[in-house]
């Protein structure tokens, strides 16, 4: 589907050519003429240009008539297949109690022709809980239905929200200072450092990265009172 079709005859001392086609498996022949997908109808060479796949199962003869007579060729049947286009999901994430990320895909290789076009929709296992879920084609399908699509699947990963304990050795309220503070998170919270940190009445200093998940810091009161703090991070 998409390519042009070509026949053609040999003969010595043609003076004519006329192409016939049958629709009907060959039960009758009529005589074509140029226009629409034909062409060269009446030469050697019979073209047929972006034929539909209705036209797969049509025969095609040609007559050629010499300086006393005339002769029928064989028949040949034009065959047009699918065209073949191979398509992957696209992988997506989500974190728990969001909606669903719309599910695209990505052609791989095959093209469309022009005025062809997807219709319907992937689609994915149930399931909001963290885990992964399959991606499958759905109701993705092409109008018309020219096309074999190759499918190749994928995953949507449904995470968990990112969460952080903050911990203290020292009591509450405490005249240590500085105050030692462990900041644990539940995933791994990659290039986190100290300037994810926001503090309220208090300097911090010797941040070190035990992990991924697990940071220690020290924190400075700069005058008597309460210490506030926000961390800004998110996951990966």
């Amino acid at each position: 589907y998409g390519d042009d079709a070509t026949f053609s005859v040999e003969a010595t001392d043609a003076a004519s050519y006329q192409w016939q086609v049958s629709v009907n498996g060959g039960s009758t022949y009529g005589p074509i003429s140029d226009g629409g997908v034909y062409s060269g109808t009446t030469t050697n060479t019979l073209v047929l240009t972006f034929p539909a796949r209705a036209y797969s199962g049509y025969r095609y003869r040609v007559v050629i008539t010499g300086a006393c007579s005339s002769v029928t060729s064989n028949a040949v049947i034009l065959t047009i297949d699918k065209r073949t286009i191979a398509v992957s999901a696209d992988p997506k994430v989500k974190l728990t109690g969001t909606a669903d990320p719309a599910l695209t895909y990505t052609i791989t290789s095959g093209s469309l022709l022009t005025y062809d076009n997807f219709i319907g929709a992937l689609t994915r296992v149930a399931g909001e809980t963290v885990g992964t879920y399959g991606i499958s084609i759905g109701t993705l399908a092409l109008n018309p239905t020219n096309y074999q699509i190759n499918f190749t699947g994928s995953t949507l990963t449904i995470k968990d929200r990112m969460s952080v304990v903050l911990s203290t050795t020292s009591a509450t309220p405490t005249n240590v200072s500085p105050i030692p503070v462990t900041v644990t998170f539940n995933e791994g919270a990659f290039g986190f450092d100290i300037n994810d940190l926001t503090l309220t009445n208090a300097t911090a200093s010797n941040f070190v990265a035990v992990s991924d998940t697990v940071y220690t810091v020290d924190l400075t009161p700069v005058n008597s009172g309460l210490i506030s703090r926000s961390e800004e991070h998110t996951s990966e």
